[in-house]
Parts: C-alpha cells; sequence; structure tokens
C-alpha cells in the first residue's frame, strides 16, 4: 500500500509541480521539471515533505482519538468507589434510624 501511495503521491507532485512551472520550464527551454539539474532532486524532496505531512496528520489524528477516549474513560466514575460510597450511605441512615428508634 505504501508503494501504491507513493506512486500517487509522485504523480501529483509531478503533475501539480509541473503545471505550476510550465511558464518557467518554457522560458528555460526544459519539457519536464525532471529535465532539469537537479529536477528529479527537487520531485523527491517535494514528495518526501508530502508523504511526512500525510503521516503526521494520520499520527495526531489517531493521537487525539486515543486522548479523547482515554478522557472519557477518566471521566466516568469508579465503580467500586461509587460501591463504598453507596454503603456508607447506607450505613449512615441504618445507624440515624437506630439511634432515633432508640430515643
Amino acid at each position: 500500500m505504501a508503494g501504491a501511495f507513493g506512486k500517487v503521491v509522485n504523480s501529483v507532485v509531478t503533475l501539480l509541480m509541473t503545471n505550476i512551472l510550465e511558464p518557467a520550464l518554457k522560458d528555460a527551454n526544459v519539457a519536464s521539471l525532471s529535465q532539469l539539474p537537479a529536477g528529479e532532486v527537487l520531485v523527491a524532496l517535494i514528495n518526501f515533505i508530502v508523504i511526512a505531512f500525510v503521516c503526521f496528520v494520520i499520527v495526531k489524528t489517531v493521537e487525539a482519538t486515543k486522548r479523547k477516549r482515554e478522557a472519557v474513560e477518566a471521566s466516568k466514575p469508579d465503580p467500586q468507589a461509587q460501591l463504598a460510597s453507596a454503603m456508607t450511605r447506607l450505613t449512615e441512615v441504618l445507624e440515624a434510624q437506630s439511634s432515633s428508634r432508640n430515643s
């Protein structure tokens, strides 16, 4: 899949760079960006930057989703703590009732 993604990025970058730089390339009597002395290096560098940016966005999205999931789990009350609290309240109520009956 990475190879296919790389080919797609390469095609898009070559197409865009050729269309954007077409007037300058015509003035320099060059048919394509790859024919420039550092053209292939430039295309490879742009491909690397695009792929790195896409990977960065994917990682950030996954981490944001993970943080949201952790925040939801952290905001959920602990069932053991809820049970202990309910038992404490029940004990207090029962003690209050028994002390009011004895008085």
